[in-house]
């Protein structure tokens, strides 16, 4: 039989948290989450969440993921996978409001449209025979030039 050792840990601040407040899980709802078998970043969440609004009486607009993952020591991608588990088990509703995002695929067509202009203009062109012919990236909803072969 394996003995685990325990240690002690000091109360520290979170910031955004009154330490002398408290929050309340009525039976049913621990219940709950005893049997989904929550891990300790899920309990950590979702503890951090309840002393954030105790009373559920509004929807509140909440730290951003990073901030609350630095608050309970957590990585954001688990803060992520945390709040799906917590939303599937019925333990606590949340909406995105703001999305921000960039499309790769885009930023690389750009980052390479670049590269290509930097890589033509470096080259010397001694004359008129000697100059290399490149394509140009297309542009949003151009058309295809009319003796292009297009394969059905």
């Amino acid at each position: 039989m394996s003995t685990v050792q325990l240690t002690k840990t000091l109360d520290s601040f979170i910031p955004n948290l009154e330490p002398n407040s408290f929050y309340q899980i009525p039976n049913s709802m621990a219940i709950k989450a005893i049997r989904a078998k929550l891990t300790a970043a899920d309990w950590a969440l979702w503890s951090y969440l309840q002393m954030i609004d105790p009373f559920a009486i509004a929807w509140l607009s909440y730290p951003h993921i990073s901030e609350i993952a630095l608050a309970i020591d957590i990585s954001e991608r688990q803060v992520k996978r945390s709040l799906k588990k917590l939303e599937d088990l019925e333990l606590y509703a949340w909406e995105p409001v703001v999305i921000r995002g960039q499309n790769l695929a885009g930023k690389q067509v750009r980052e390479l449209h670049q590269k290509k202009k930097s890589n033509v203009s470096n080259i010397k062109v001694k004359n008129h025979s000697d100059k290399i012919k490149m394509t140009e990236l297309s542009e949003s909803g151009q058309n295809y030039p009319s003796d292009d072969k297009i394969v059905q």
